[in-house]
């Protein structure tokens, strides 16, 4: 049964409880309150889990769960006793009954802090009895620390989960621990921090100070004031940030958390903390940071309102401050682009107008600026204001952005201007200036009526305050220069003074003035009055830092911008350039100086479409702004394509009087479109049909056209060798088609470095400088003569191998050559690859189709013809054209038609036969027997089928049966006699040894008994005579183990070969060391399945063999290699003998063959039975040999 988290509570609760210390209160329990026994019972609320303890001196009673659920049920709550026999009957039963009874029972419950765990103290006596005071008070306190034990039991208990927690927490926080001595200063930390700290072992620090130096210097001296706080008790915790230097040379960003810990009297004992490896989070906050800081930075400061909605709903989802600045309305006040334009024009009609105008212009779906020009508008508090705004959409992101500037002060400017002409059209331009009359030698200033309007002061009455009143408000970085200057003009000669400074408007802001002035002086000189003027210039100002903005930011942007001047005498093309920003001296290799007074077509070149710039020139001929791209031409004839965003720009007059073109590189951009269409030119060129080499010569022209390259080579690898071929080539005149005339092959184990690289890398390859000698490149010298530089090599794959590479050849490059070059090619390694590898096959399937004797054809899933080769001619006189389109059937003899209709329906179904034979009529109507083998690939597709004529083969079958019978005869009668032969040989063979044996003895008998009565020659006789039966007995045996060969049927086994080798050496080690010979074994020896002891025998004979074939005094060294193939394994033998002529070698295997003297002993049948051993075990057998060299037997084995 599962367990409530309570219940489960409850169980470890009592699971973890110390026994005996609850044994301990029980023994305590019954000594202070003078009982017999005392018992402590514990079990959840359903008794399930259940604990009993009790004093020592009675571990033996066990009163177990029914008394404690007696006492549940009958205690409610309270400390409870009895003295009354039927309630202890009751509680404890018959089973319970012990000598002297049971008579007294105190119970009292104790808390335990889980409503489900019950617990209860028990006093039990023999006799009847009552607590007093002081042992009721004793047993209520000994109830106590029961629920003291259990408390303390739980704590301990969380406190080991929580450790686990923090475990787990502190790995998964990248935390660690470390602890100060305020004592020694001495430092310690947990393992954890060792792994942030990158150390492979414990901290070689003694202090505090050793791990200060850790700390970089930029935050050490933070790090270090904040301690130094700690430690001088004016901050009791540390939270900091800082980066650390690990002892690798490794920078890492750590939180520090610590804490002071401290006496009772205050004093600090210990500063204890965490430190937290937060480099990945730091950092990412950095990246982040530094992003956002420069996005809000630049729309906070830049000098216009934004607006920004979705084209979708209209939705608002940006404004900038200076929006708010200028309307007053912020993001969250503000709902669509409509709610704005709502709270910004009242007036309906107006309103309708714009709406009318925006929906027109986005509508369209065109790029560029709608732009406004002094439109009316109103501000949060209902202030009219007359702004200019610029609407541009990006559709692809469905995103509307405008630009609000508020130009209502230059409006009002213009308005107020245009009355003052009006009304004083016949003052000179003094009066619209503040005219002042200074009598200097009374300090007497006199203002013009115009002083509070212009300056907004009202307290200009009083002329003898006036002037220290105007030096008050002059800027305080102005005044001294400007007081210097009049004191000077006025202690001077000089008639006029002229100074330009700010003076502080009433409203608190500075106008910046020029100040003209007349000084009057009497007839000594000295001046005594002055008579001026003070324009204000502000907005001249202000105007001039926004044209050198306007002016920094175009030189400045990162787009090329061109500014052409327009002279209406004269074509737009021939408009002379006035300036380009540095951007464009980057991208078109021009410095300023030289594009002055040019006209734009100096960028022009070969490839510029000229019927592109027409185009462009008649919509500039409108006076509209336009959008092209082009190819323009770097300074050193590099080309490059650019996007043209040309606008006019109009004085305010609303003539043009300049174009503005911005321009953006969009070569890459290009250069993959042109990959794009160098596909499809590719795809279209293998789709026809045409020969391989035809194919391939227009795709290597396609390649080199499009990349406008001086030469392009296509090299495929030879279909057995490591050489490439150079199967096509193409160059854009015949002087540079003499690069690759005289060149048809590369070897690469010759190392050419251009196409080795490309093979051996299977990447692009960007090359160089190919005209120098240390180039690599084998042809350097007909590259310099050409002046070609540039090689640019892509593998061409096929099934992930490369079968060949194309390179293209340029006289020069730019510095985004190589890179433009991998995207106008990016698809071409594995497209073209492919699609040559598929045309070869083709060609070859077609050659195959056309060539093979056999008759192939397809057909429809109703019978009907659609292709077939030339056998139809050849064997059946049927021209191809005359059974194209024709049903099968009208070809099949007659008596095979059903048949033939049968095997066709089952065919059509997906129930083909494999193989079936049926004849089909000549056109000069003779019988011809096919045999069809039919294959349908997809279910209802067409139908492949192949046919081989075997009307020879049907003619002579009878003759073969007859011919496969009488064979079958002699061979039986063949086997019977080659049995009775070898039974025979058996036979003789072993009924011989035993007539050679009783000879052998009797003329050892006779040795030994007769030898000295016998003379030195009948010795010679009976020695030549024991020695012929030896051999003879030798010959005998070797002819009994030939002829029991096959005979019997040994089991297969599977064994290491290297366990045959080593018995073998063992049986040979006598003859090994007597002749000085060595085993050589390469390689480790394969496990085999075979016959051991015939493949044991096999080994040992070639191992005797090379033994006694060895040269006079020269050791003989035999090696034993092997390889393994799909079906057998292949062992060598080879030695260092006397060898084989060459007209020997067949006839070694052969029965009774030697072919050396006597004096090498044998019986001529070890190879040959070693022949018929590997013959039996599925192999073969033959011999290498050089006479005086050695030789070597091959023989294989066959598998499983």
């Amino acid at each position: 049964m599962s367990r409530t988290p309570e219940r489960q509570v409850g169980f470890d609760i009592i699971q973890a409880l110390p026994k005996s210390d609850f044994e301990n209160i029980a023994f305590l329990a019954a000594n202070n309150c003078q009982v017999s026994s005392a018992r402590i019972f514990l079990a959840d609320s359903e008794v399930n889990n259940f604990c009993e303890c009790g004093n020592s001196q009675d571990q033996s009673e066990s009163y177990g769960q029914p008394v404690f659920q007696f006492l549940l049920s009958r205690m409610e709550g309270e400390f409870y006793q009895t003295n009354e026999r039927d309630i202890l009957k009751e509680i404890f039963g018959d089973k319970y009954e012990i000598p002297g009874e049971i008579g007294y029972l105190a119970a009292l419950p104790f808390a335990t802090e889980f409503p489900n765990l019950k617990g209860i103290l028990c006093l039990i006596n023999t006799q009847p009895r009552s607590l007093n005071k002081s042992e009721e008070s004793a047993f209520r306190m000994l109830g106590d620390q029961c629920t003291r034990i259990i408390e303390h039991t739980r704590l301990k208990r969380n406190f080991q989960k929580i450790q686990e927690r923090l475990d787990v927490a502190t790995s998964l926080g990248h935390l660690g621990y470390w602890e100060l001595d305020l004592d020694t200063y001495h430092l310690e930390w947990s393992a954890e921090i060792s792994q942030m700290m990158e150390l492979t072992a414990a901290p070689d620090l003694a202090g505090y100070e050793d791990f200060a130096r850790l700390v970089v210097p930029g935050d050490r001296a933070v790090f270090e004031k904040e301690i130094a706080l700690i430690l001088n008790g004016e901050k009791d915790t540390l939270d900091l940030k800082h980066q650390v230097k690990l002892p690798n040379g490794n920078i890492k960003w750590l939180h520090q958390r610590g804490h002071l810990v401290k006496s009772k009297d205050n004093k600090a004992l210990v500063f204890r903390g965490t430190t937290q490896d937060i480099t990945d989070t730091e950092l990412r906050e950095q990246s982040i940071k530094h992003h956002l800081d420069f996005i809000e930075t630049t729309l906070n400061n830049i000098p216009l309102g934004i607006i920004v909605n979705r084209i979708s709903d209209g939705r608002v989802t940006y404004l900038n401050p200076n929006f708010t600045t200028i309307l007053g309305w912020k993001l969250e006040e503000v709902g669509d682009i409509g709610d704005v334009i709502k709270k910004c024009v009242p007036d309906p009609e107006l309103r309708k107008k714009y709406y009318q105008k925006i929906e027109e212009y986005l509508g369209s779906g065109r790029d560029g600026i709608l732009a406004w020009k002094e439109i009316e508008a109103y501000t949060k508090t209902n202030e009219r204001l007359v702004v200019n705004i610029n609407t541009i959409p990006l559709f692809d992101q469905d995103l509307v952005i405008s630009t609000v500037v508020d130009e209502s002060e230059a409006y009002n400017n213009k308005a107020a201007l245009r009355d003052i002409n009006e009304r004083y059209d016949y003052v000179s331009q003094a009066t619209w200036d503040t005219i002042y009359d200074w009598d200097i030698e009374n300090n007497a200033l006199y203002w013009s009526d115009n002083f509070a309007e212009n300056l907004g002061y009202t307290d200009h009455v009083d002329p003898n305050i006036n002037f220290s009143e105007w030096s008050s408000r002059l800027h305080p970085e102005d005044n001294d220069r400007v007081q210097e200057s009049l004191e000077q003009a006025l202690q001077g000669k000089a008639l006029n003074w002229n100074s330009y400074y700010r003076f502080k408007h009433a409203d608190g802001h500075y106008l910046r003035l020029q100040d003209r002035g007349f000084i009057i002086r009497d007839p000594s000189g000295k001046a005594v009055r002055m008579v001026g003027a003070m324009q204000d210039v502000t907005e001249e100002y202000e105007k001039e830092r926004r044209l050198e903005l306007y002016a920094s930011a175009i030189k400045n942007t990162k787009d090329a911008i061109l500014i052409t001047e327009v002279k209406p005498e004269i074509s737009p093309a021939d408009y002379p350039i006035v300036f380009a920003n540095t951007a464009y001296e980057k991208l078109s290799g021009y410095k300023l100086k030289e594009l002055k007074g040019q006209t734009p077509r100096i960028l022009h070149g070969p490839r510029t479409d000229t019927s592109v710039i027409r185009e462009a020139l008649k919509v500039l001929e409108n006076d509209k702004p336009m959008d092209v791209d082009i190819v323009n031409y770097s300074k050193d004839g590099e080309p490059y394509y650019v996007n043209l965003s040309i606008s006019p720009v109009v004085d305010d007059d609303n003539h043009i009087t300049h174009y503005i073109s911005i321009q953006r590189e969009i070569s890459f951009r290009k250069a993959e479109q042109v990959n794009r269409d160098l596909v499809q030119q590719v795809s279209h060129i293998f789709s026809r049909s045409l020969s391989v080499g035809d194919t391939l010569d227009l795709v290597t022209e396609a390649v080199g056209r499009t990349v406008n390259a001086e030469v392009t080579e296509m090299w495929l690898f030879g279909d057995y060798n490591q050489q490439l071929e150079l199967v096509s080539g193409y160059a854009i005149n015949d002087k540079f088609s003499s690069f690759y005339k005289d060149v048809s092959t590369v070897d690469l184990a010759k190392d050419d470095a251009l196409y080795a690289s490309i093979y051996q890398q299977v990447s692009n390859i960007y090359v160089r400088g190919i005209g120098a000698e240390d180039s690599g490149f084998t042809r350097y010298r007909q590259a310099k003569e050409l002046g070609l530089d540039v090689a640019y090599g892509i593998p061409l794959l096929a099934e992930k191998k490369i079968i060949g590479v194309l390179v293209v050849f340029n006289i020069k490059a730019n510095s985004s050559s190589e890179d433009l070059m991998d995207r106008r090619l990016q698809d071409m390694p594995y497209y073209l690859g492919s699609e040559i590898r598929r045309k070869k096959l083709l060609d070859q399937l077609e050659l195959i189709f056309a060539s093979v004797p056999d008759l192939i054809c397809t057909a429809d899933s109703s019978g009907y013809i659609k292709k077939i080769n030339q056998s139809v001619t050849e064997n059946f006189g049927y021209e191809i054209s005359e059974v194209i389109g024709r049903h099968f059937t009208e070809f099949v003899y007659p008596e095979d038609l059903e048949k033939s209709v049968e095997e066709f329906k089952r065919v059509v179904v997906g129930d083909a036969t494999p193989y079936f034979e049926i004849r089909y009529m000549t056109k000069a109507g003779e019988p011809r027997w096919l045999a069809w083998s039919i294959n349908v690939p997809d279910k209802g597709g067409d139908i492949f089928c192949v046919a081989k004529d075997i009307t020879d083969k049907k003619s002579i079958e009878k003759e073969l049966l007859l011919l496969n019978k009488e064979l079958y005869e002699k061979n039986s009668q063949l086997a019977a006699s080659n049995t009775e032969l070898e039974h025979f040989a058996y036979v003789a063979s072993h009924d011989l040894q035993e007539p050679l044996r009783m000879i052998g003895s009797f003329l050892t008998q006779l040795d030994k008994k007769y030898k000295p009565q016998l003379d030195e020659r009948a010795q010679t006789y009976i020695n030549f005579a024991v020695d012929g039966a030896k051999r003879m007995r030798t010959i005998i045996q070797d002819l009994l183990d030939y002829s029991r060969v096959g005979q019997f049927e040994e089991a297969k086994e599977e064994f290491p070969v290297q366990e045959v080798i080593d018995e073998i050496q063992i049986l040979y080690k006598n003859l090994l060391e007597e002749k000085e010979a060595t085993l050589v074994i390469p390689e480790p020896l394969p496990t085999v399945y075979t016959v051991r002891v015939l493949l044991s025998q096999v080994i040992q004979n070639l191992i005797d063999n090379s033994l006694k074939y060895s040269k006079e005094e020269v050791p003989p060294v035999i090696t034993l290699r092997w390889k393994d193939s799909d079906t057998h394994w292949i062992f060598e033998v080879t030695d260092n003998g006397i060898g084989i002529e060459q007209e020997f070698r067949e006839k070694i295997f052969i029965i009774f063959q030697r072919l050396q003297t006597k004096k090498i002993q044998g019986s001529g049948m070890g190879l040959a039975i070693t022949k018929k051993i590997v013959e039996k075990l599925g192999g073969t057998i033959m011999v290498e040999s050089e006479v005086g060299q050695g030789s070597t037997f091959l023989f294989s084995i066959r598998k499983k």
